[in-house]
């Protein structure tokens, strides 16, 4: 017997206009730079424009990401996370049933602030023989935020086979 639920992971769309708002810092900055005689203005136009710039790329790189299809099956020993773009498998993982001692699911962090705090949530998982605590849902290095519904959906359906609780 296999049961299986699909999520999504969430995306601000607050990103694009991050990157919009920096690259024109950027451009602002950059022409102030161009008409400036002071060196001590130049400076701070100068590192301004760049601050501005790399705040541009950096939000854009997150804008660019697609969202990610995470499906989570549990069998009799296993529970399965399978994450698919475009309805591609581009990763999955397995994890010991009888390992798992707690999951637990968490508010996004501080660092996340200019996004709604209460509205995405991180899913920890803790394994029997060991003490420490590892990210349930993570895609190519990077923590995936869950929405709280999709969060309370995956924990009602965890929570069948295993120990959840809310921190």
């Amino acid at each position: 017997m296999s049961d299986q639920i699909t999520i999504q992971n969430s995306i601000s769309k607050t990103w694009g206009i991050i990157s919009i708002s920096g690259l024109i810092i950027s451009v602002i900055f950059f022409f102030a730079l161009s008409y400036s005689g002071s060196p001590l203005w130049i400076g701070i136009f100068r590192l301004l424009a760049f601050i501005g710039f790399a705040a541009a790329v950096i939000s854009y790189l997150q804008h660019r990401e697609k969202t990610k299809k995470i499906t989570l099956l549990v069998d009799e020993s296993q529970i399965i996370v399978q994450y698919f773009i475009a309805s591609r498998k581009e990763q999955e993982e397995l994890f010991e049933r009888d390992t798992v001692k707690t999951i637990k699911v968490k508010s996004a962090p501080a660092i996340w602030g200019f996004f709604p705090r209460n509205e995405l949530r991180k899913f920890l998982i803790t394994f029997t023989d060991s003490k420490n605590t590892l990210s349930f849902f993570k895609f190519g290095g990077k923590n995936l935020f869950i929405s709280t519904d999709d969060a309370a959906t995956v924990q009602d359906f965890l929570g069948q086979y295993c120990t959840v609780r809310q921190s």
